[in-house]
């Protein structure tokens, strides 16, 4: 059941495959746990590493669309504003 856990968790958090089967034969090698979790919060940290740098990514991403809307907005409304007054 231990195992089982281990696999949803890790698919959930974004572990592959190869990951997840180091972790649970670490388990099954030292059964105190000691190696497995030593495994498991390096390779949590490599992913929070991973996912704070995509989310910088998607925060610059948002940030430039963003601008470009204000762009597009502004080049609108002056379109708008050239038709009106014509």
């Amino acid at each position: 059941m231990t195992q089982l856990q281990l696999i949803f968790r890790g698919k959930k958090y974004g572990f592959n495959l190869e990951e997840i089967k180091e972790m649970v034969l670490l388990f099954e090698e030292d059964p105190t746990g000691k190696e497995q979790l030593k495994r498991t919060i390096e390779y949590g940290e490599d992913k929070i590493h991973e996912v704070s740098k995509r989310i910088e990514e998607l925060e610059q991403m948002k940030n430039e669309v963003e601008q470009f809307l204000q762009v597009f907005h502004d080049e609108l409304n002056q379109l708008e504003r050239q038709e009106a007054s014509m």
